[in-house]
């Protein structure tokens, strides 16, 4: 072909060119289309794994405990199919005055700074071994339950009835209407809105009491001694009230508090038991004296053998003397209050 004809040809191609692009355009987006709404052949892609429960503050607590003290001092228990941390020290001295297993209060640890922890350290040091047990975290600890928030619910789909008809039939009909929102309701509540179910931590406590029981009277010890502060010291009695074991000698409760959600009170459980009691309280902390007047009077009125009560003062400016305060009255309890219990 002649050079001319491809000059002339050009525009005339270039315009088959352009007037062809938009039907190729059209083309493209309908075979997308087709392509998306037809199914995939590959497999679907899986969903994310669900995320692995966090550990409660309890479970925390133990593994901070197992990080920082020394492995000599850690002792793992079970009680039930439940392992819990506790923490052992034998008395320095060679014929021991007794064990005493220490049970820590609500949001505390096994070896909590106040109480807990000074005893279980220097006990020892005056001839007591002494071992401190984990408990489990109490259900909803620190969170105070809330009533559930009424919730409005928008229906679709509903047509609103007529102004002839009925409210009672128009109210039948919206119900029969209505998808079940219940459990989209319980999904979105927040947990502490719910329910709670039937708790299991009575038990769970209990359990760990035994096992520390079994594992201190593997011990030989002379004298066994149960010693609660803040909601252990509930526990602690009421372990004795449900179990009587014959070889716990002495009861020490510390500040002591009762759980929420418990029907039986402190003043309650300790005129039941009849063995010695040593009842530490604060007297400057509010709340402290007329809960500690109230188990005084019902120790009277059921002639308790060995009940005492000793009160503390208060030392907020001097936290190490307050606590050398505590373990000194408690040691100076366990020296004479057997003598008190056998009159």
């Amino acid at each position: 072909m002649p050079r001319h004809s491809v000059a002339l040809l050009s525009p005339l191609t270039l315009a088959l060119l352009l007037h062809g692009l938009p039907a190729q355009a059209e083309d493209t987006a309908g075979t997308a289309e087709s392509a998306a709404s037809t199914p995939s052949s590959e497999p679907a892609q899986r969903p994310a794994p669900p995320r692995p429960m966090l550990e409660s503050r309890a479970e925390s607590h133990e593994q901070a405990l197992r990080r920082q003290l020394p492995a000599r001092q850690q002792q793992t228990l079970d009680g039930g199919a439940d392992p819990f941390l506790s923490l052992w020290l034998p008395a320095n001295q060679a014929e021991p005055e007794g064990l005493v297993i220490l049970l820590h209060g609500e949001g505390e640890t096994a070896d909590w700074p106040t109480a807990i922890g000074p005893l279980r350290r220097q006990l020892p040091d005056v001839g007591w071994s002494t071992l401190s047990l984990s408990l489990p975290e109490a259900p909803n600890a620190g969170v105070q339950a809330r009533k559930a928030k009424p919730v409005t619910v928008v229906l679709e789909g509903v047509e609103k009835a007529e102004a002839s008809q009925e409210p009672e039939a128009a109210i039948v009909e919206a119900e029969a209407a209505a998808p079940d929102v219940a459990p989209l309701l319980e999904s979105s509540l927040p947990a502490a809105d719910l329910a709670p179910a039937e708790p299991q931590h009575p038990q769970r406590v209990l359990a760990r009491l035994r096992a520390a029981l079994e594992h201190a009277r593997q011990q030989s010890p002379r004298r066994l001694i149960l010693l609660g502060h803040g909601t252990g010291a509930y526990w602690a009695a009421r372990f004795l009230q449900e179990e009587q074991p014959g070889d716990v000698t002495q009861l020490v409760i510390v500040s002591a508090q009762v759980p929420r959600g418990v029907e039986t009170t402190l003043d309650e459980l300790l005129p039941q038991l009849r063995l010695a009691t040593g009842d530490f309280y604060y007297r400057d902390q509010a709340g402290q004296p007329d809960l500690a007047r109230e188990r005084l009077n019902a120790g009277k009125r059921q002639r308790h053998p060995a009940y005492m009560q000793i009160g503390l003062q208060s030392l907020p400016s001097d936290a190490r003397a307050e606590q050398a305060q505590l373990v000194r009255r408690v040691r100076g309890w366990l020296e004479l209050e057997p003598r008190a219990a056998q009159r």
